[in-house]
């Protein structure tokens, strides 16, 4: 996975999809993979509130919505830390997509900003590296069944 603010990447377990995540904007992008690359869904979780690039060309971030920062997909859902607000550059919320791009559920973390994910689902955690207020780094073990919906 590269990650970057602008597009982030994971690949299934089985390698039979792809999800591309976009930092800026929030576009979430999901393929299956078999002989052929088919694209499964394209969708909007928030648009760009206005153009990130300045009149000179520089970026420019101070209006700009920001979405996902890190993205783990495992064979049956997409896992992704998520801001949806402006200014804040704070990843405090895991939004859960089914393999198709579809909202399964979000869960905030509070103050806690969420720098990078692991799913085993073997095992039924998510794993969370996040940084408190006072700048502390650590790592969280979430159950995964206590952030998807309750069947």
């Amino acid at each position: 996975m590269q990650y970057s603010y602008h597009g982030l990447a994971d690949i299934s377990p089985d390698r039979k999809h792809l999800a591309i995540g976009l930092g800026i904007g929030c576009v979430l992008e999901t393929f299956e993979i078999s002989s052929e690359i088919k694209c499964t869904g394209l969708k909007y979780f928030i648009k760009p509130e206005m153009p990130i690039t300045s009149s000179n060309g520089e970026l420019n971030y101070d209006n700009t919505i920001w979405g996902f920062g890190d993205i783990e997909i495992s064979d049956n859902y997409i896992y992704t830390t998520y801001d949806g607000k402006k200014e804040n550059k704070m990843h405090n919320n895991i939004a859960v997509f089914d393999l198709t791009g579809e909202p399964v559920s979000i869960t905030c973390l509070g103050n806690n900003d969420i720098h990078r994910l692991y799913a085993d689902e073997q095992k039924g955690n998510l794993y969370a590296a996040i940084e408190n207020e006072s700048g502390e780094i650590r790592i969280i073990r979430i159950k995964i069944d206590d952030i998807l919906p309750k069947k």
